[in-house]
Protein backbone atom coordinates (compact mmCIF):
# COMPACT_ATOMS: atom_id res chain seq x y z
CA UNK A 1 0.00 0.00 0.00
CA UNK A 2 3.13 2.70 0.99
CA UNK A 3 4.60 1.75 -2.45
CA UNK A 4 2.04 2.21 -4.67
CA UNK A 5 0.97 5.52 -2.48
CA UNK A 6 4.63 6.50 -3.26
CA UNK A 7 4.50 5.67 -6.92
CA UNK A 8 1.25 8.03 -7.27
CA UNK A 9 2.86 10.97 -5.32
CA UNK A 10 5.90 10.89 -7.38
CA UNK A 11 3.65 10.42 -10.87
CA UNK A 12 1.43 13.69 -9.30
CA UNK A 13 4.61 15.40 -9.14
CA UNK A 14 6.20 14.27 -12.36
CA UNK A 15 2.63 15.44 -14.45
CA UNK A 16 2.88 18.49 -12.79
CA UNK A 17 6.07 19.71 -13.32
CA UNK A 18 5.41 18.49 -17.30
CA UNK A 19 2.56 20.52 -17.41
CA UNK A 20 4.08 23.68 -16.39
CA UNK A 21 7.09 23.10 -18.24
CA UNK A 22 4.96 21.85 -21.14
CA UNK A 23 3.22 25.87 -20.64
CA UNK A 24 0.39 25.76 -18.21
CA UNK A 25 0.73 28.70 -16.19
CA UNK A 26 0.54 27.56 -12.05
CA UNK A 27 -1.88 30.31 -11.78
CA UNK A 28 -5.26 30.67 -9.75
CA UNK A 29 -7.14 30.45 -12.48
CA UNK A 30 -5.75 27.27 -14.24
CA UNK A 31 -5.95 25.19 -10.49
CA UNK A 32 -8.45 22.89 -12.00
CA UNK A 33 -7.13 22.78 -15.21
CA UNK A 34 -3.83 20.61 -13.01
CA UNK A 35 -5.99 18.86 -11.37
CA UNK A 36 -7.64 17.38 -13.69
CA UNK A 37 -4.49 16.82 -15.81
CA UNK A 38 -3.23 15.20 -12.77
CA UNK A 39 -6.35 12.74 -12.20
CA UNK A 40 -6.40 12.05 -15.21
CA UNK A 41 -2.89 10.47 -15.12
CA UNK A 42 -3.24 8.59 -12.26
CA UNK A 43 -5.94 6.86 -13.80
CA UNK A 44 -4.25 6.28 -16.44
CA UNK A 45 -1.26 5.05 -14.36
CA UNK A 46 -3.37 2.85 -12.02
CA UNK A 47 -2.77 -0.82 -13.53
CA UNK A 48 0.91 0.29 -13.86
CA UNK A 49 0.77 1.03 -9.78
CA UNK A 50 -0.79 -2.07 -9.15
CA UNK A 51 1.08 -4.48 -10.89
CA UNK A 52 4.49 -2.86 -9.80
CA UNK A 53 3.78 -2.07 -6.70
CA UNK A 54 3.46 -5.56 -5.89
CA UNK A 55 6.70 -6.48 -7.63
CA UNK A 56 8.83 -3.98 -5.56
CA UNK A 57 6.83 -5.01 -2.33
CA UNK A 58 7.93 -9.06 -3.03
CA UNK A 59 11.61 -8.37 -4.68
CA UNK A 60 12.54 -4.94 -3.19
CA UNK A 61 13.65 -2.10 -5.09
CA UNK A 62 17.17 -3.36 -5.64
CA UNK A 63 15.99 -6.29 -7.86
CA UNK A 64 14.17 -4.15 -10.57
CA UNK A 65 14.58 -5.57 -14.29
CA UNK A 66 14.94 -4.02 -17.14
CA UNK A 67 13.27 -6.37 -19.53
CA UNK A 68 9.22 -6.22 -18.33
CA UNK A 69 7.93 -9.48 -20.00
CA UNK A 70 9.43 -11.37 -17.48
CA UNK A 71 8.33 -9.77 -14.06
CA UNK A 72 6.10 -11.68 -13.71
CA UNK A 73 7.89 -15.15 -14.19
CA UNK A 74 10.39 -13.16 -11.44
CA UNK A 75 7.75 -12.36 -8.97
CA UNK A 76 6.42 -16.23 -8.60
CA UNK A 77 9.56 -17.25 -8.48
CA UNK A 78 11.03 -14.92 -5.70
CA UNK A 79 7.63 -15.67 -4.06
CA UNK A 80 8.46 -19.98 -4.34
CA UNK A 81 12.07 -19.29 -3.07
CA UNK A 82 10.56 -17.24 0.15
CA UNK A 83 7.90 -19.57 0.86
CA UNK A 84 10.32 -22.39 0.93
CA UNK A 85 12.78 -20.30 3.05
CA UNK A 86 10.36 -20.05 5.68
CA UNK A 87 9.13 -23.78 5.41
CA UNK A 88 12.61 -24.74 6.01
CA UNK A 89 13.41 -22.78 8.68
CA UNK A 90 10.17 -23.05 10.91
CA UNK A 91 11.17 -26.87 10.71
Amino acid sequence: MFISYAMNVAEMITIAVAAYVLGVELTYENLWMYIAIIMVGVFLFAPFNYRYSRYFYYTGLHQVSVTFPTLKLQVQSNIKMRLSEKVRSSS
